[in-house]
């Protein structure tokens, strides 16, 4: 368990997953869908938006409904190693 910054207690996911993502409407629905179908439950995915210029952030955020997706835009572009080290930056997972 962790704590948040107000003090309550939350789960600790065991997993990990980190999707950077720029302009990918056409497939980034896929890829999270894909990821809810899995029978494997306890993971956290961290969604890195580079500066989409498309419908990515809105897709992204229809999601957040669900706890363990969290959706980090950044309206500035760094390019795909920085965008991954975002993603590895939010991760909480004991294997990440």
């Amino acid at each position: 368990m962790a704590l948040h910054d107000d003090g309550r207690r939350s789960h600790m996911p065991c997993l990990s997953i980190g999707l950077p993502v720029c302009n990918g409407e056409r497939y980034v629905r896929e890829a999270i869908d894909s990821l809810l179908a899995q029978t494997f439950g306890d993971f956290e995915l961290i969604i890195a938006d580079n500066a989409s210029t498309d419908d990515t952030p809105a897709i992204c955020r229809r999601y957040e409904q669900y706890g363990a997706f969290r959706c980090r835009r950044f309206e500035e572009l760094v390019g795909q190693g920085g965008n991954w080290n975002r993603c590895v930056s939010h991760a909480r997972g004991e294997y990440g």
